[in-house]
């Protein structure tokens, strides 16, 4: 019995040997560094390397206070091909002693701030959209076009 399961095996393995895999394209991700404000986005630089992000568990994207989402657009595409929540660069946490000696936390709005978003490369010309939460849905905050 063994035998025969170990020459079962054997030929599995060399028809498997001897068939070339399917060649697929490289994935990439691109490092994308971004001016954000108030009133819109500049990209600052941007550095694309081999690799994959990991796949996101669950449903869609939840963006929890503080964070706004960030969608990807692939060339003129109007619906987003992958989508995360980012802490918001324009919202410090400032962690400080009240005057009953307590730890206290506040958050300060800044003007503009840079940040560093990793997205998945999918076009040599895509659109980052960023958005805040509201009570009323998703509200536009800024778009940039990105070529890689």
């Amino acid at each position: 019995m063994h035998v025969v399961l170990l020459s079962a095996a054997s030929l599995l393995i060399g028809c498997t040997l001897g068939v070339p895999a399917p060649a697929e394209a490289p994935s990439r991700i691109a490092f994308v560094r971004v001016e954000l404000s108030e009133s819109g986005a500049r990209v600052v630089s941007t550095e694309t390397v081999a690799g994959q992000l990991k796949a996101r568990r669950g449903g869609p994207v939840a963006v929890p206070p503080g964070h706004l989402r960030l969608d990807v657009m692939a060339g003129d595409a109007a619906t987003a091909v992958w989508s995360d929540a980012v802490a918001d660069p324009l919202e410090r946490r400032v962690e400080y002693v009240d005057e009953s000696g307590a730890l206290a936390t506040r958050v300060e709005r800044v003007a503009v701030a840079e940040v560093t978003v990793r997205v998945p490369v999918v076009a040599e010309r895509q659109t980052l959209a960023f958005s805040r939460p509201s009570q009323a849905g998703l509200v536009p905050m800024a778009r940039v076009e990105v070529s890689l």
